[in-house]
């Protein structure tokens, strides 16, 4: 069951500046969690940020990626050009890919259950001019995990491309397995310049 905790109207504002649009926290362990109507929702808002703190139900695999639909199409493999850079505290690696996929994907976003307990990963994802329909949408994220068990730690900024013109009108967000109680998506619009 999720708990949202109210749309904020905010007709005027100055440019960059952020608004809290919508929060869904999971009171239950839940498949995935969706923002939609965001035609209509950020209708004033040029950019979008989805800020999260996520942990999986999943014991299996121990750094939890969180994966995103974009306007319900689970079938066409619209998202491409996935480019990451990661480090551990003692460590760097980067990634890329141009390798077509049907969903986003944010790396490191989230923490697996059997890890510390309240123990979630954090992650921000900007979705840069998602309703301009003369360009492709600009997916960018910067996330998080650390825990005691392992240990675990990461961070990574990462992006990626959504190889259709198509405006952006809904995002939903899973992990490998379902998304645990206590889950957090808070969605914000950014005004333009």
């Amino acid at each position: 069951m999720l708990i949202p905790l109210g749309i904020l109207d905010y007709p005027t504002g100055a440019a960059g500046a952020y608004h809290l649009l919508e929060t869904q926290v999971l009171t239950s362990d839940a498949a995935s969690v969706t923002f939609t109507g965001l035609d209509t929702l950020a209708a004033d808002y040029q950019h979008l940020q989805i800020r999260s703190t996520v942990r999986s139900t999943s014991t299996s695999i121990a750094y939890q990626n969180i994966f995103y639909y974009a306007n319900n199409d689970t079938v066409n493999t619209n998202f491409l050009a996935v480019h990451y850079l990661t480090g551990n505290g003692s460590s760097v690696s980067s990634a890329g890919s141009s390798a077509n996929s049907k969903y986003g994907i944010m790396f490191f976003a989230g923490a697996r259950d059997g890890l510390t307990t309240h123990s979630y990963g954090a992650g921000i994802l900007d979705v840069l001019d998602f309703s301009n329909t003369n360009k492709n949408t600009t997916f960018r994220h910067m996330a998080g995990v650390t825990d005691s068990v392992g240990p675990i730690n990461r961070v990574v900024l990462g992006s990626q491309l959504f190889g259709v013109t198509d405006a952006i009108t809904q995002l939903e967000f899973f992990t490998n397995d379902n998304v645990k109680a206590g889950s957090r998506f808070s969605l914000y619009g950014i005004k333009g310049a």
